[in-house]
């Protein structure tokens, strides 16, 4: 057995395979290729080899490493990074970027004997030529290239984004970038690809963190610090010192300092705001609260995007009135000891009164008294008292675009809610409260449409409040399931008997007196009931989304077979189909009818043998008939027949019910069918007559032979890219397309563990193989790369 050192290998009883790690990248860019040549190469000695890992190895000769491609050519010496290409960056609500890498492929950094550096794809191919003085990833987003005194930028799929004619090149953010020509810099677009900024200027910054991209750079000239805009129109003159701190998207400027101190800049108006007449800043919703000094006393006011003060300095205290990290348009104010709110027009919605601030939430405002909450709106009424421990508002989606507000009241640890548009207001006297929302996972949602209700639990009972009619449900249910078009499933009792309540029309509809109910989904209007009728048996019948029954509850079950049809089985091996437009139902002449995954055909029993059916066409297929069909998880059938000698055997129908592989196959009554089952192909079974064991192969899924039943065992590729073949503790390697390029006489070089669940290796091409020492690599044409080794390596 073939086993490298320090290595954890899955060796699973197959005996001498070697596994060794790698990763799949599949998809290419054209480029300049340094594949396999077609002329014929002569064969290259190395001391060791690696497996090929996209068409690259690693060789070992004379005590130096270096890589080679699939013609035995060195190309180059040090692999220096390896990485997956973006295919999209997006932003987030956060002012966050989510990057999206294309998980199938793969790129490399390297360097070459002469100390150049260069780029190739997964396929081997050049994609940035071994032309450069360095080659780095930052950031996993850039490539950074220099040559000749030269830097410039590309992204991770080799692409240029700069053009390589600056002297230096620096990133302001994924549009637009800093670039140096003699000795001055400007401003490079990306999107437009040209210089939008003339080089005049000693240095940029850019706020490339913020969410919501400015229009508009920091610019530094003759030591001072000032701001353009994208056509190099001066916004802020140039007479500051610059941090890179506090960057900003909007119409204020707080990264600058003024001899030393902070100061604030108004854009539109370019208006400083600093000590002394200043002495403290801070900026909320785009408004900018800042304090003077007057007669000793410290008065706070706000000024607005525009640099206009729309609320007078004349309070001790101004603040952010909601919760963390969110913003609006009012504002907490403080005088003479007491809190009020005011909006960002000046306007005093709550003239200062309050011992403690009030918080916001949306239109209204959370007092408190006493410890105790309450609820003003804007025109300062009491909407609710401060009787309560905590209030929360939420908005509740109640159709597809509308939502409204709701107060979640908390007293001694019950709930109730109060809706302000209506004024109904529940009183906290629940154990739970759940407000149920599309997609919102509670222990009595899930994804069904369940839009406007509010769960109310108490005594282990469940009220609902419905926002659309705005009524109680009032019964207590201990158990509720939302189904869907607006259909709740209703008990009384724990795994009691069920209900069916329709929300948008506020009614129940079926009583609380089935064992189950099933509403469908192609066919809305239709609902499948089941009552017991005693001794555990159960019986089915079909009802109208109104109450009214239209198959009544004596059928042994109902299938649905499509939005039109359905299966009724009536007692023993009565079945009948179901024309739910004709109210009519026909007899079929099977003592038997199994259903299907995804297909018109049903497996059905007739005069002791099984058959496929195809209810639309109204037609028996498979004609001779079969012990036993069992549909496949690929959509193929399995059928089990006896021979005359008593025998069972198996082959395959294709999901049309047209027989596509014979039933010749060797099975065992023992053997469990789902172990025949494979994503891509078909197993096939012969049994040695010498020896009694199976021998294993392997057909397409539309019929066609790839791997004759010939070996020990068999096992398909993972990827679809053929099979290894085992023989006598040999190894062999066929293709997807049934080709035999390795009879099962060698070891071979296995990439991955075995997948225990599947029944699958994985390998690639050219496969590595070895016999009496000496290790070559099959390409999938059937040709050998052109070299070989004494021992097989890592990749890295």
């Amino acid at each position: 057995m073939k086993i490298i050192p320090n290595l954890n290998y899955s060796i699973l009883g197959l005996a001498a395979l070697l596994f060794l790690n790698a990763c799949d990248s599949a998809k290419s860019v054209p480029r300049q290729s340094m594949s396999a040549a077609k002329t014929p190469i002569d064969t290259v000695s190395f001391d060791k080899s690696s497996r090929f890992f996209q068409g690259i190895a690693r060789v070992e000769k004379d005590s130096s490493t270096f890589f080679i491609n699939t013609n035995g050519k060195r190309v180059f010496k040090n692999l220096i990074h390896e990485f997956q290409p973006i295919d999209s960056v997006s932003p987030t609500n956060n002012g966050m970027l989510s990057v999206y890498k294309n998980e199938k492929k793969l790129m490399r950094i390297v360097q070459l004997d002469n100390g150049n550096y260069g780029m190739l794809n997964d396929s081997a191919e050049w994609v940035l030529q071994p032309e450069y003085d360095t080659i780095a990833l930052l950031y996993d987003r850039y490539l950074k290239l220099e040559k000749e005194g030269k830097t410039t930028y590309a992204d991770t799929w080799g692409n240029l984004i700069v053009p390589f004619e600056f002297d230096r090149v620096q990133i302001l953010g994924p549009r637009y970038f800093n670039v140096k020509k003699d000795e001055k810099w400007g401003v490079y677009d990306a999107e437009h690809n040209k210089v939008i900024i003339p080089f005049e200027y000693d240095d940029f910054d850019y706020c490339s963190g913020c969410g919501k991209k400015p229009d508009y750079f920091y610019a530094e000239k003759n030591g001072k610090w000032g701001v353009i805009n994208l056509k190099n129109e001066v916004l802020v003159p140039f007479n500051y010192q610059h941090i890179h701190s506090n960057m900003r998207n909007d119409e204020w400027v707080a990264a600058f300092r003024k001899e030393g101190k902070n100061v604030i800049i108004n854009i539109p108006q370019q208006k400083e705001f600093a000590a002394p007449e200043y002495d403290s800043f801070q900026i909320e919703n785009g408004h900018l609260i800042a304090a003077k000094t007057i007669d000793d006393h410290r008065y706070y006011g706000v000024i607005n995007r525009k640099g206009e003060e729309v609320i007078p300095f004349e309070y001790s205290g101004i603040y952010n009135s909601y919760s963390s990290f969110q913003s609006g348009p009012y504002f907490s104010i403080k005088k003479d000891e007491k809190f009020g709110i005011i909006d960002t027009l000046g306007k005093a919605i709550i003239p200062p009164s309050y011992k403690s601030q009030l918080r916001v939430q949306g239109d209204y405002f959370i007092s408190r008294k006493n410890r105790k909450v309450g609820v003003l709106d804007r025109e300062n009424t009491e909407v609710l008292p401060p009787g309560y421990d905590e209030i929360i508002m939420t908005e509740m989606k109640t159709a597809e675009n509308k939502t409204e507000s709701i107060f979640k009241l908390t007293a001694n640890e019950k709930y109730g809610f109060y809706i302000p548009k209506t004024g109904k207001r529940i009183r906290p006297t629940y154990d739970k409260i759940y407000f149920l929302s599309n997609g919102q996972r509670t222990p009595y949602v899930s994804r069904a449409e369940s839009k406007g209700l509010i769960s109310l639990e108490k005594d282990g009972k469940t009220k609902l409040y419905n926002l659309n009619t705005h009524t109680m449900i009032a019964d207590n249910y201990v158990d509720l399931k939302f189904l869907p078009h607006q259909k709740m499933l209703v008990s009384k009792e724990d795994y009691g008997d069920q209900g069916l309540y329709d929300l948008k029309e506020d009614t129940l509809i079926l009583p609380i007196n089935y064992k189950s109910i099933q509403v469908f989904e192609a066919q809305p209007q239709l609902i499948k009931v089941v009552k017991e009728v005693g001794n555990y048996q159960t019986q089915a019948g079909l009802m109208h989304e109104e109450g009214k029954e239209i198959l009544p509850v004596h059928y042994a079950e109902i299938e649905a077979l499509d939005a039109a049809t359905f299966l009724l089985h009536e007692r023993d091996s009565l079945y009948y189909s179901y024309s739910v437009k004709a109210h009519k139902k026909e007899k079929l002449p099977f003592t038997n009818v199994l259903l299907n995954d995804s297909t018109s055909l049903l497996s059905v029993q007739k005069n002791g043998k099984m058959y496929l059916y195809d209810y639309k066409r109204k037609q028996l297929l498979l004609n001779e008939g079969y012990s036993e069909i069992q549909q496949l998880k690929n959509g193929n059938f399995i059928l089990f027949q006896k021979d005359s000698t008593d025998q069972l055997k198996f082959g395959y129908a294709n999901a049309a019910g047209e027989l596509m592989v014979p039933v010749i196959y060797d099975t065992k009554a023992t053997l469990f069918y789902p172990i025949l089952e494979f994503e891509r192909y078909l197993l096939l079974l012969k049994e040695d007559k010498a020896t009694g064991k199976m021998l294993e192969g392997f057909a397409s899924l539309e019929g066609k032979i790839l791997v004759p039943p010939h070996f020990d065992k068999v096992y398909p590729e993972e990827s679809g890219n053929g099979f290894l073949t085992i023989k006598n503790n040999r190894y062999g390697v066929i293709t997807a397309d049934g080709r035999e390029l390795l009879k099962p006489l060698y070891v071979i070089g296995i990439y991955d563990r075995f997948n225990s669940r599947t029944q699958e290796m994985s390998f690639k091409f050219p496969v590595p193989f070895e016999r009496e020492g000496v290790w070559q690599f099959m390409r999938e044409d059937g040709t050998k790369v052109p070299i070989k080794a004494q021992d097989l390596i890592l990749f890295q």
